[in-house]
Parts: C-alpha cells; sequence; structure tokens
C-alpha cells in the first residue's frame, strides 16, 4: 500500500500495524506476547493494568474535545467494555486484566498497586501530554493504536505472517 493512499484513519492505522509489527521485521520479543511464559505473562499484565488506568481520563478527552457524536458513542461504549461488561468476557476488561495476573502468579494487591517501569511510565507521560496539549483526533490515535495490535481483523491485511 502507498503512502499517498488515502484511506480512512483507523484502516491507515491499522496498516502501519500489520506492516510494522506482523511484517518481515517485527520488534522483538513479538512472538513472545502470542506464547508467554509466566513471567513475561505477568509483566504484560503488569503493564497492561498501568494503561487502563489512565485510559478513562484519555477517552475522557477525547469525549470532550471531539464535535462528532459518533466519536463521543464509539468512545462510550468502549469506556462500558473496558470498565463494566464485555460480553465476549462476562465482564469488564479490569477485572480481566486482574484475573490474568492472578493466573501469573501476581496478587491483585500487587497490580493495583505496583509503580510503572521506566518504559512505561515515559510512555503514560506521553499519553497524557498528547491528551491535555494535542487535538482529540491525535489523542484517539494514541490511545487506540495499542488496542489494533489485538485486533483479530488484521489476520485478513495484506502483509500479515
Amino acid at each position: 500500500m502507498g503512502v499517498g493512499t488515502l484511506l480512512p484513519l483507523p484502516d491507515r492505522m491499522r496498516q502501519y500495524i500489520v506492516d510494522r509489527f506482523y511484517g518481515p521485521r517485527p520488534p522483538e520479543g513479538l512472538a513472545r506476547l502470542f506464547s508467554p511464559d509466566r513471567a513475561y505473562q505477568a509483566a504484560l499484565v503488569f503493564e497492561h493494568w498501568q494503561f487502563l488506568t489512565g485510559f478513562p481520563r484519555w477517552v475522557g478527552s477525547i469525549i470532550a474535545g471531539t464535535p462528532h457524536l459518533d466519536v463521543i458513542s464509539y468512545e462510550v461504549d468502549n469506556l462500558y467494555g473496558e470498565l463494566i461488561h464485555d460480553p465476549s468476557v462476562h465482564g469488564g476488561h479490569y477485572g480481566l486484566v486482574l484475573d490474568a495476573g492472578e493466573d501469573a502468579g501476581l496478587s491483585r494487591e500487587e497490580i493495583q498497586r505496583g509503580p510503572p517501569g521506566p518504559k512505561m511510565a515515559r510512555a503514560l507521560e506521553d499519553w497524557y501530554s498528547i491528551a491535555r496539549d494535542r487535538p482529540w483526533v491525535e489523542t484517539m490515535a494514541a490511545v487506540h493504536a495499542t488496542e489494533m495490535l489485538a485486533d483479530q481483523r488484521l489476520r485478513d491485511r495484506p502483509g500479515y505472517h
């Protein structure tokens, strides 16, 4: 797909994820994401929890900044699934992450109270800064690009291995 091809932003973001993460030179460690050992699973859960703590605030800035009702509706549905109920997992994602952490040997308190590592702390600072200082569409792209890594529809895109 050429650089100048005009696609809707979500499709361009998905194509970037496929090209960058599933192309011929994926980041080191990506394979472990799909078959983690317990220690790696615990690290993923802990880092994901750190992301979830800021997620409602960042989404709130998208909702506050956008003039588009469809964006507001999308974000409200997204928050509902994250915080309260996702029918595919019979509960909210927060509970699912805590359960996965317990399966990996962490206590809920360790997950909820532990400080972020240096790289995650920097990422959190960046997301807060983008949500505070940049236009809503940039916040939306920054926050939701990470979710696209788990998007199973990516398997149908050219370049996915």
